[in-house]
This record gives structure tokens, sequence and C-alpha cells, in this order.
């Protein structure tokens, strides 16, 4: 693979990883496109994760990926994981590392029987009988390239981040608001008590200086 500035990246496909892994330089403009081809639904991607709501999985465009003139289609709920399993927190299995070269990890082979031939080094793919898998199309390949961003190191955040955010911060200010309670209280507490220690020692406090003025007037001078 290469873009149009000329950076050439290879690929590995490997069933062991449970990521499609791209070189950072790439991944925010590959995020970019899908997120287009979704109808720009929201998300958001921090240190090379992009966080999506589940319930918008089936919005998601298929991955399309060639491979010597054939396209391999990946279902967003191939490529889409549910963390927890909630439906509250998901992410795509589409990461970046420090590397110039793809891998095609695990959900590029679901729903798919994969022969690798040693003897040449290919790869076939079949769908599985009872899936809605379609075979590999034969296809052009594409005439545009994909840019690299140049906003590469820093995180993207559209509503979902904010909203993601807002939830925190009142989730948080629930939990802090009693212990903020009891520290006014105790600062009330404090401050009336010396309010009324002050009071109580007011009157002795007259009689004494009464006293010393009087001392200090007739006797010491």
């Amino acid at each position: 693979m290469a873009d149009e500035a000329g950076n050439n990246y290879y690929t590995i496909l490997d069933s062991g990883s449970p990521h499609i892994t791209v070189p950072k330089t790439m991944y925010n403009a590959i995020i970019d496109k899908l997120m287009e081809a979704s109808g720009r639904p929201q998300y958001y991607t921090k240190d090379g994760i992009t966080f999506v709501d589940c319930y918008m999985v089936s919005t998601y465009a298929d991955l399309s990926i060639m491979m010597n003139g054939l396209w391999l289609d990946v279902s967003p709920y191939d490529y889409i994981w549910d963390v927890n399993n909630d439906g509250e927190t998901c992410i795509l299995m589409v990461t970046e590392h420090d590397y110039d070269f793809f891998v095609l990890g695990l959900p590029i082979f679901q729903g798919y029987y994969s022969h690798h031939s040693l003897n040449d080094s290919t790869i076939a793919f079949t769908p599985l009988s009872g899936l809605d898998k379609q075979p590999l199309k034969v296809g052009a390949v594409p005439a545009n390239y994909l840019m690299p961003r140049a906003d590469e190191d820093e995180d993207t955040c559209t509503i979902l981040c904010f909203e993601r955010k807002l939830i925190k911060n009142l989730f948080l200010g629930v939990f802090k608001l009693p212990v903020w309670l009891v520290q006014f209280t105790v600062g009330v507490v404090s401050f009336l008590v010396e309010m009324l220690v002050f009071l109580v020692k007011l009157p002795f406090l007259a009689v004494y200086y009464f006293f010393y003025f009087f001392y200090w007037v007739f006797v010491l001078h």
C-alpha cells in the first residue's frame, strides 16, 4: 500500500491479532473516511482507540479491503466491540501503532473460512455457510489516495466526548456533594463555636481591661 505522499506500507494478515492495526500516520485519515461513509456518527478518539455508541453499530458502513484485486467486506458487527457486553462502551477494533505496516487481524476473518497455502504464500477466503457473508468481489484499484491528517498527534472529540465528560462530571459531583456539605457544615460549626467562645470571654475581657485601665492611670502614673 502507498499514499499520495509516496509512503509505502506493507500488510500482514494475522488471525491471532484481535485488531486491524494501521500506521499512526494514517489512522485519523482512515477513521475520518469511515465516519464519513457511516453518516458521521458521534465518536471519540484518544490514544489510538476510537469509542463509539453501541446502539449505532448498525449505521456503520462495511470496511472494504482490497487484496490482489478482490474486495473483502468487514461488517461493523465484526470490527466494533462491546467492551463490557452491556451496550454501554463500544470501541472500533481498528487501532494504531508506530510502525509502517498494516496488520489485518481477526475482524477480517469473521464469517469466512480461510485457507493458508504455504506452497504459493496465498490465503483464500470463502463465506461460511448459514451466514450473510458475501464472496470476495472483483474490483478496480481505487484512484484516490488517503492523505495523512495534519493533526495526527491530537485527540479527536465529537459531541459524544463532551456528553461523556458531562456525565462523568455530574456522576462525580453527586458523590462529592455529601463531602462538600460535610466540609461546609464543619466550617460553619467551627465558626459558630469560635464566636460563642469569644462572646463568653467578652465580659471577662471587658472587666479585666476596665480595672487594668484604672490601675495604669492611678498606680503606674
